[in-house]
């Protein structure tokens, strides 16, 4: 009876681990909510996680490995990391948010596969910066990194929207793209910017003079700009291409990791307030990048950071819990 249990418990976590969740920030709301998603198709409407204690939350970055949620909250001038969990089909906080980069207006956040912390300032340091793992997990304060600085290199233009693979780092420029580049790849392991010239930067793009959400997928970049346009182009590079012009005020953009890109728009500005906003889809991972069709996801109001928790594909440890249990039924 107990190894019948203890298979129904197993089995329950495994379909549990096929779900994922898409985080958004409003930051006139000062919220931060989530939207389940099964075979990606939402689930009911968006849920808070965070509607108090924020001021203004921007970017959202998600270390899965840590359960962790990086906030970029200017108005507060820090950079907040909020444990959370998933449970009984929803997200929850998992603790109390601690402070992570304290001092910075930073508006846009990323984290890499090892779990390294990056962000942009536009003013007054116009640079982009990186907190390491080790650091982060030691709260240590004061110990980010100016890895990219635009005293030193024109490729850096009042930077925006950041993303990064642990290899390079991804960021949009909101001054002078056309010029300088819309969106610039840079080393993300460099921590001297006295080599920060423009010949060890990349211009993936210079479609737009102001970009705003950058994201990637295996092997696409995507990113966003000031007249509603979401653009694509090969991470390899080449000519960047027009996905969707449909949107009002597009900003952060995330991929789930497996074949859809998902657009933050944050609706109408009329002088009062935010009106609409919503949550956009689109296929993400072609092969030859072309136009696509916006899908709605869910409306939310003055929409801007956007991000994922993959509840993803079922653990290692899990997958041995089940083949062990199924043989001693078997075997029994």
């Amino acid at each position: 009876m107990r190894l019948w249990l203890l298979l129904a418990t197993l089995i329950t976590a495994y379909f549990e681990d096929d779900v994922s969740y898409l985080v958004m920030s409003s930051p006139e709301r000062g919220r931060i909510s989530f939207l389940r998603i099964e075979g990606g198709n939402p689930i009911g409407e968006a849920e808070p996680i965070v509607d108090a204690g924020l001021q203004s939350p921007f970017g959202l970055a998600i270390d899965q490995g840590k359960s962790v949620m990086y906030v970029a909250d200017p108005q507060s001038e820090k950079i907040f990391s909020i444990p959370f969990r998933a449970t009984r089909g929803r997200l929850e906080m998992a603790g109390t948010p601690s402070v992570a980069v304290a001092n910075t207006v930073a508006r846009w956040v990323a984290v890499d596969h090892l779990g390294n912390l990056y962000y942009t300032e536009e003013n007054p340091n116009n640079a982009v910066f990186k907190v390491q793992s080790a650091a982060l997990d030691r709260h240590l304060r004061g110990s980010q990194l100016k890895i990219h600085d635009g005293a030193v290199a024109s490729n850096v233009s009042q930077p925006g929207g950041i993303n990064s693979d642990g290899f390079y780092v991804y960021w949009g420029n909101k001054d002078s793209g056309k010029e300088r580049g819309s969106v610039v790849r840079g080393n993300a392991r460099q921590t001297n910017t006295a080599v920060d010239v423009d010949r060890n930067l990349a211009v993936m793009s210079k479609s737009s003079d102001t970009v705003y959400g950058v994201c990637t997928t295996a092997d696409n970049l995507f990113y966003t700009d000031s007249d509603g346009v979401v653009w694509g182009v090969k991470k390899t590079g080449g000519r960047d291409v027009e996905i969707s012009g449909d949107l009002v005020r597009p900003r952060s953009c995330a991929w789930d990791g497996d074949g859809t890109v998902y657009v933050a728009d944050m609706g109408v500005e009329n002088g009062v307030g935010q009106k609409g906003g919503a949550i956009y889809a689109f296929p993400g991972s072609m092969r030859s990048i072309g136009p696509q069709r916006m899908t709605k996801m869910v409306n939310f109001e003055n929409a801007f950071g956007l991000a994922l928790v993959h509840a993803g594909s079922v653990t290692a440890g899990l997958q041995a819990a089940l083949i062990v249990v199924l043989a001693m039924l078997v075997c029994k």
